[in-house]
């Protein structure tokens, strides 16, 4: 009888394994339907339209970059621009036609970001083509779909979603470079041509240009193609003439931008680590990579599966670790001549090099645990994908809202009278500007109050100059993070007056006060 039993015990053991590995074999070439990127770029646009069309109010910097292009000329824009603001010039005149065309909504401003988020999609299919194999391409596809900062970013005024467009626009000419046997001199010239006029729309394209550059020479000269060597340099001398040209009309005057360089005086790398904090700012960073702006929420797993991606393609792709980790090198040693802040949003456009790495890592394991069918690749997707999908899922049902001046100016509209007056805390001060000759609203109408972050007795003799005011509106929006100035002002209001209305939306309030 135990005889019997351990016989159907096998058996059943082979079957199940069996089974398994048919299983194995159909998901695989399920999840390399094309039909799934497909549809997977369509939920994409789907996204990126939607928070696009919940059309959210322009917080700080996106004001601040909007007076610049609405207010100054398109020579102007080649010049400083206001509000410690700095963008490339190309980007800037583009927005300009924008507004020329489409008027100065938040739709007509926000739309190259828009368009640039929705071809960035199509793009990075073709890219992850070259670097990931079977299925591992549509994870890396979902991945670019579902992340939080690609989406949000596609519905803002900055240029961060060009960045990213721009970054897989030169990486698949990088990759048709490679795949062509030979290059000709039209395609070269071409190649030369785009460069340059790229640099113009993005800062970081510098840093690309110079990874896929190098790549690509070293590449020909390891293969001896003498021809394709001569061509490529040929593209290279192009953008370096675009480039010194930039650098004199525009690149000089942000490098010399002092409050720009204070702003993000910790995103530079110590060029040479002299302490243990210096070091801890490597790990602090590479960690931080994948969280923002990467949009992973659990950055350890993700930091974890893209080292074992890496140390692979050290050993069996070296082609394509190269092309991958140049431009970042490039960046960081940028940064570490205090060139460019090796921070957040201003690494946007990194995102598609960091789920292309993250992915490998992922079917890395996959691999490695096929034999044994022990689902952890499977469970480290779906942990890096669960927070993405919450969040698209909450966009979907939820609009967006970060700063919202437009229903505080719609309240005050439907509420003012005659003779108030509008006090607008500093921080607020270029969203307000922006929207309140929308809402009929004129100079005189309000006034801006000062910004005393370290010194709180400041506000109180800056309020003190509202006294008598029959009626006056307290403006908020983007608070100072590290002090509750808001609370302390209406402490310091109720005791000058009586509170009589109030009004609040997401990041923005408003508060009437008689103060006779």
């Amino acid at each position: 009888m135990g005889w019997i039993e351990s016989k159907k015990m096998v058996l059943w053991g082979r079957n199940f394994k069996l089974l398994g590995s048919r299983l194995v074999h159909l998901d695989y070439a399920f999840l390399d339907s094309k039909v799934l990127v497909w549809l997977c770029i369509a939920l994409g646009f789907i996204l990126r339209l939607k928070v696009y069309v919940d059309n959210r109010s322009l917080w700080l910097d996106e004001a601040r970059l909007s007076l610049n292009i609405l207010n100054k000329s398109v020579p102007q824009l080649f010049g400083p621009l206001d509000y410690e603001q700095g963008a490339p010039v190309g980007f800037l005149v583009a927005e300009k036609l924008m507004t020329r065309i489409w008027g100065d909504s938040e739709y007509a401003l926000r739309l190259i970001a828009f368009l640039s988020g929705v071809a960035a999609l199509i793009l990075f299919s073709y890219v992850a083509r070259h670097f990931l194999d079977g299925k591992a391409r549509l994870l890396a596809v979902a991945f670019f779909v579902v992340s939080p900062t690609l989406i949000y970013y596609s519905a803002e005024v900055k240029q961060y979603s060009s960045d990213v467009l721009i970054t897989l626009l030169l990486y698949s000419l990088a990759v048709y470079s490679i795949q062509s046997t030979s290059l000709s001199w039209a395609t070269s010239v071409v190649f030369g041509l785009v460069g340059g006029v790229v640099l113009w729309f993005s800062h970081p394209a510098v840093f690309v240009l110079a990874g896929i550059g190098v790549c690509l020479l070293w590449f020909s000269y390891r293969e001896r193609r003498w021809v394709s060597v001569g061509q490529l340099l040929l593209a290279y001398s192009m953008w370096g003439a675009s480039l010194i040209i930039l650098y004199s009309v525009s690149l000089r005057q942000l490098k010399d931008n002092s409050d720009l360089l204070d702003y993000w005086g910790e995103a530079f790398m110590p060029l040479i680590p002299q302490s243990t904090a210096d070091l801890y700012w490597f790990a602090d960073t590479f960690w931080e990579l994948f969280d923002n702006p990467g949009g992973f929420e659990f950055a350890g797993l993700a930091a974890f599966v893209a080292l074992i991606g890496l140390v692979w393609m050290a050993t069996a792709r070296r082609d394509h670790l190269l092309l991958l980790v140049l431009p970042i090198a490039f960046t960081l040693l940028a940064s570490g001549l205090y060139l460019y802040p090796f921070r957040g949003r201003l690494l946007l456009f990194l995102v598609p090099t960091i789920i292309i790495i993250v992915t490998v890592g992922i079917e890395q394991l996959r691999l490695k645990t096929l034999p044994s069918y022990l689902p952890i690749a499977g469970l480290c997707a779906g942990v890096l994908l669960f927070h993405p999908f919450v969040l698209v899922a909450q966009t979907v049902l939820v609009p967006a809202g970060k700063e919202e001046m437009r229903p505080v100016m719609h309240y005050i509209r439907q509420h003012h009278q005659d003779e108030d007056l509008i006090y607008v805390y500093y921080g607020g001060q270029e969203a307000f500007i922006y929207y309140y000759n929308r809402y009929g609203f004129q100079k005189d109408d309000y006034i801006v109050g000062i910004e005393s972050r370290h010194n709180l007795e400041a506000y109180t003799h800056d309020l003190d100059k509202l006294r008598g005011h029959k009626r006056v509106w307290i403006v908020f929006s983007h608070l100072y993070s590290k002090g509750d100035e808001q609370a302390f002002f209406l402490y310091y209001l109720d005791r000058m007056g009586i509170q009589r209305d109030a009004y609040t939306s997401d990041g923005a309030a408003v508060y009437l006060y008689e103060l006779t």
